[in-house]
This record gives C-alpha cells, structure tokens and sequence, in this order.
C-alpha cells in the first residue's frame, strides 16, 4: 500500500475499503469558493451565480468543504438554463443534493421549476414532509410510498428519473414514486427556489450543499455510497473512505484491503488518498489516519467538552480561557481549532486577550451529544494571521443595542451596562443578588421597595425604541420594572408587569405620562422566567407592538399619544430599573434578568431569536447584542497536554 502524494507515515493503516468510481457526472456543484458570486460547476462549464445574497458558509457549518445559506426570501443560485441537463422531454438523470433546515418551515422548494402547463420536476418540504413534484402531479400528490419526515439536520436527498418514473431517496432510502411522461420545459433552474412559470418562488431557507446532476440511473449502490460515504466524509472519521480520483466517491464498506500487499510510511495533514494492491492490480480508497490540521502548525492540544444538560447540543457556543503557551505567537493570532476528525477548522471569536497571557475565547462546536465530545486546538505556526471572526460565531448580531444589563457580576453594589455607554446602575435599599434560578448568569431581586438607580436614562429617543427584558414575578408581585420621572408627574413613563389577568403595560415620558398602552390576558405563570418586549417608533402616528415569550400579542391604548412624542423625552430626575418615579416611588417585586434597549424598532425575527436564545453583551463588540445557543446547564471543558507534531 501506498500514498499517492509521496510522503511517509510511521503507523499502521486500518479500515481500508474498496471503492467505485461513479460515471455520468454532468455538474458539481462544491459550494467551496466561500467569496464571490461565482458557484463553479467542478465538472462543466454549468457555473452558478448567487442572487440574492446567498450566504457562503465556512467547513464547519457544512457537510462537504463550504456550503451556501439561503434566507428563504429571495436567495437562489441561477444555474443556467434548464435545458443544458438531462431533466427534460422524457429525462433519465438522477439528482444528488444535501440540504438542511435549523427549523423546520414547509413549503419551500431547494431545486426544480413548474410552467403553466403543469409540467415539473421540483424537491421541496411539504407539510413536514420530503417530496417532489412530477409532471401533472404537484407535491403529496399521486405518490406511491410514504414520504419521509423533515428534520432539521443534514439530510441527503436523492431523486432518480427512469424515463418513466421518479424515485425520491432521503439518506439513502427509497420513499416515494411519481410517474411521469414528458416534461417540456425552458428557463432558469435554480437551486434554492422554484422557477414557477418563469418567476422564482418558494424559496429555500436553510442550507445547500454537494449538489450532483447525472445522466444516467445510478444504481442501489452508488446512492448507498453518495450518502453513507459523503456522511462519513463530513464527519472526518479517521479510517474511513472519503474521495476517490475526479471527485467520486467511494461505495459503502465491503471488503478489508489493509491485509494486501505493504504498508507504507507517510506523514502528512491527510487524509490521503491511498491505492492497496492486491485486489484485480489495484483499488482506489480514501483513508485518515492520526490526520493534523496543518502541516505549518507544529502543536495541539486536545479539548474534551462535557455535557451535562441532558440534551444534545447543536452549533453550540463555548467560551474557553486559554492560557499563553511558549509555542504560540504572542498575540495569540495562530490559535485554531478543529473538530473531533482533529482537521476540519471551527469558527471562532477572540473576545479579549492579554499578550503572552491569556486570552478569553469562543468557539461554535458544531455538534456535543449527551456523552460529551472532543475537539483540538492547534498552534505553533510564526507565520499565522488570525482568523477570529465574531459573526461566525453567534446566531445573530442585533445592533443598535444603547443599553445592555446582563446583571451577572454575582456581588457588590453596582451593576455594570455592557451596550458601550458606560451606563451604571447602583443598588438603592439593597437589592439582592440571586445566584441561582436566573434566566441566565446571575440575576437581581427585588421587594416592592427597592431598585437600580441609572447614571443616565437610555430610554431618551428620538425615532424608535426596543425594550427587552426577562422577568420572574411571586404570586401578587410585578410592578414597574423599569422607568424615569420628575417630581410633578410629568415626563414620567415606565415598563408595568401585573399578574392581574395577565397584563403589562407602558406608558410614555411625556405630558402624557397617564396614558397607557397595554396588553392583557396573557399566560403569565408566577414564579417562571418571562420574556416582554415592547417595539415603538414615533415617525407619524405611535406605532406599538407588544411581545411577550416571542410572540406578538393584542394590545391596546387608553388615550391617545401626540404623534411623534418620544418613549422618554427627558433624561429625567429619576431613571430607574425595579422602580418608576411619578410624586413617589412606584417599585416592583420579583426578578430581572438581562435588561436591554435598543434606539430602533426590532423585527418579529430579532424579537423571536432574543426569546429562544441567550444573549451575550461584550465591550469588545459594543451596540452589539451577540444571540447565542442556551443550554440549562453551560458544558464545562478541560485542556489536555500539549503533542508534538
């Protein structure tokens, strides 16, 4: 046995097995170019242009090298005319993809086009459902078979076109029939959305990634091998086959070759490709054995990531604080990491560092089971530049953040704005910390008579506000969570929260501070974590949009407010959390949690990811609320010795 890029390997290669090339590729698309708004066909000259704004993805969130993410609002790749492939007049071809929902959302199409004569071919989710349109029959719609359920990870979708009939595959099972007899059709094909007679529609959202076109029926085998071997591939599990010559892959696992023929010595990144003699004068495989990230990076460590939650994490954030090591450059700029397969890179975020110190750390691990996982950190490369990237860390970035709270210093009098403001927030009759049974980190109590008083009120703008906060109220406990007055009344307003029928309610600084807007008759269970946002913009006539745990509930207002009139016209006397001054001190009683303004109206989208997320608020990305995976138990971590290359 032998590697065919000349190099030596000092240990003993396992799990070896023979492999097929797959003929009758007309295009390839990798999704690999990661830039630009060029997705090169690998195998023609079929190159697809991004439009739109699909999204490249790095190795990490992707099942093959990159991948592309569409927004299911008009993301698509044009990849030429449909008539430059076999899927017209009677076709025989077969289609090859990978596509992936993080929440499941039905009727959307990732491949295909509809005319007005009822002639299709197109894959989409249809009530929770993969399927597939043929000729006359639309989606659900004349299928032999049962249809398999939409998940929300990697799925493999794989249809084959007889002449005569469809066959729809997902992760390497056959599931449903449609017959068909021509399909007569011309336009764009796209990937991502559906041409439906001659507009996109039905557009994607979620990710895209290998997509195949063949001319020709592939048989049993070869589906097994475009699943199961590109989803060991992804995986990168050490001795295991990946790519075999031109891109093919190899079939599923049949027969042991490492006992032919001799072992070679290599080293190298891997993982390789290999040729084993012994079988018919040779057999392509792909294997991986002890693979390294990168020849230029000279040491690792292992991570070993526990999970004590109870659940399996998906595309998990996990602060780490790394400690300076003599083989890493001084600011830290060579640091990257891998994932379990020890060589594909994971995104990560230098929050803060002190050279030749330590350096705080996030990492986006892209899958912690239950029993917990691994990772690998390299360094040792002089000439590295980093690669730390914020946006590819977190879920979302939510901007305009002018005053965050995440009240998670655990002690002391003061609590301290995160927004980049420098906002202090000092203790007035003694709040309490609550290091326990808090929405997230550390939380602050109160009891009906005292609060946070504000160095400045954030709660003055001009054109629109967001309030967000989490509350936990006793049984006859809220009150005004938050708000700003002068004595006299007027410029007075705040946030109420009442489990009085379930209701909450805001109120403007301004001459009008005795209107109310409110919504009622919510489920608001004491002694639980709540989430209330409030959405205002003052251009035109007021406009309100109340939000309580994601959801956009009914709301109405008792009296009316000037057009215009700010949320809070003043930075008043008195700018509390906790409290509201109006003659005199009006508390609340319960918990607070994780406090934020925003001086713009966020969406339903930014509300809903603040809802089902946690939050992260940094000074080194200020006016930036950072979304992140929340788990009730954060994973813990432990750093293993160093290895040598």
């Amino acid at each position: 046995m032998y590697a065919t890029d000349n190099t030596e390997y000092t240990e003993a290669l396992t799990g070896c097995q023979t492999t097929q090339t797959i003929t009758g590729l007309v295009s390839h698309w990798k999704f690999d170019e990661g830039t630009g708004t060029t997705a090169y066909d690998s195998n023609g000259t079929n190159h697809g242009t991004l439009t739109n704004g699909p999204t490249w993805k790095t190795p990490s969130d992707c099942i093959s090298g990159g991948c592309l993410q569409f927004d299911g609002v008009d993301d698509y790749v044009n990849a030429g005319q449909i008539t430059n492939y076999p899927l017209v007049d009677s076709p025989v071809s077969t289609i090859s993809l990978w596509v992936k929902q993080e929440s499941i959302i039905n009727e959307k199409s990732f491949f295909g086009f509809h005319n007005p004569s009822n002639e299709r071919m197109y894959l989409a989710s249809y009530r929770n459902k993969w399927d597939m349109g043929m000729d006359g029959l639309a989606w659900s719609k004349g299928n032999s078979g049962e249809a398999s359920s939409v998940t929300t990870g990697w799925t493999h979708i794989l249809t084959v076109l007889n002449g005569s009939s469809a066959k729809m595959y997902v992760n390497g099972t056959e599931t449903i029939t449609k017959s068909y007899t021509d399909i007569a059709i011309t336009g764009v094909l796209p990937i991502g959305a559906m041409n439906v007679y001659g507009n996109m529609g039905y557009y994607w959202n979620g990710f895209i990634d290998d997509v195949r076109i063949y001319n020709k029926v592939l048989s049993s085998e070869e589906i097994t091998a475009l699943y199961s071997v590109a989803s060991i591939s992804s995986e990168g599990v050490a001795g295991q086959c990946g790519d075999a010559d031109g891109g093919n892959y190899a079939t599923a696992p049949t027969e042991e070759l490492c006992a032919y023929g001799n072992p070679s010595v290599v080293s190298g990144s891997g993982p390789w490709i290999w040729t084993c003699s012994g079988i018919d004068g040779g057999v392509t495989v792909g294997c991986s054995a002890n693979p390294w990230y990168d020849s230029l990076y000279t040491k690792r460590k292992e991570i070993s990531i526990n999970n004590t939650s109870g659940s399996a994490l998906a595309d998990y954030q996990i602060k780490m604080t790394i400690s300076y090591d003599s083989d890493m450059q001084p600011d830290f700029d060579d640091i990257r990491f891998t994932s379990t397969n020890m060589f594909t890179p994971l995104n990560y975020w230098i929050e803060s560092k002190t050279d030749s110190a330590t350096a705080n750390i996030w990492v986006k691990v892209p899958s912690i089971p239950t029993a917990g996982t691994t990772i690998y950190m390299y360094y040792g490369n002089s000439s590295a530049v980093s690669q730390s990237n914020v946006a590819n860390v977190f879920v979302r970035q939510i901007t305009n953040n002018v005053f965050a709270l995440p009240m998670d210093e655990g002690s002391g009098t003061v609590t301290y704005d995160k927004s980049g403001n420098s906002i202090t927030a000092s203790f007035y009759n003694s709040p309490v910390w609550r290091g326990s049974n808090c929405r997230q980190g550390d939380c602050i109590g109160f009891n009906g008579s005292n609060y946070l008083s504000l160095s400045y009120s954030p709660f003055v703008q001009s054109s629109a506000i967001t309030y967000s906060f989490w509350f936990n109220i006793p049984s006859g406990g809220g009150g005004w969570a938050m708000g700003q007055g002068v004595a006299g009344g007027q410029g007075s307003g705040g946030i109420s929260v009442y489990n009085s029928g379930g209701s909450f309610a805001w109120t403007p600084s301004s001459p009008e501070s005795d209107r109310f807007w409110t919504a009622t008759g919510l489920s608001l269970t004491n002694n639980e974590w709540h989430h209330v946002a409030y959405v205002i913009t003052f251009s035109g006539a007021t406009t309100f949009k109340a939000y309580f745990d994601g959801i956009e509930r009914t709301s109405s207002l008792s009296g009316a407010i000037t057009n215009g009139t700010p949320a809070a016209k003043y930075n008043n006397s008195y700018k509390n959390i906790g409290a509201r001054y109006i003659n005199s001190m009006n508390y609340f009683n319960g918990a607070l949690d994780d406090v934020m303004v925003y001086n713009r109206a966020l969406t339903a989208e930014e509300v809903s990811s603040l809802y089902s997320n946690n939050t992260y608020s940094s000074l080194a990305s200020p006016g930036v609320s950072l979304v992140r995976k929340r788990a009730n138990i954060e994973p813990t971590y432990i750093i293993f010795a160093e290895e040598d290359k």
